[in-house]
């Protein structure tokens, strides 16, 4: 939930960076980390990323074709 991410988040993100690291998740989702596209081949957090249930475009065409 957005409380846990938040409490979770407040001891590792110091309060004078809380500003500067809202906008840059939130261009970071616009940008990288977007629903429909993601980029997960050149994101920054790859080697970090659950990725849970994320299916890249060039994957689902290849599974669609596939079929």
């Amino acid at each position: 939930t957005p409380l846990k991410i938040e409490k979770d988040l407040l001891p590792v993100i110091p309060q004078k960076d809380w500003i500067w690291f809202t906008h840059a998740v939130i261009h970071f989702g616009r940008e990288t980390c977007t629903a429909h596209a993601p980029k997960c081949p050149v994101c920054p957090l790859n080697e970090v990323c659950p990725k849970k249930g994320v299916k890249l475009k060039s994957e689902k065409s290849k599974n669609e074709n596939q079929k």
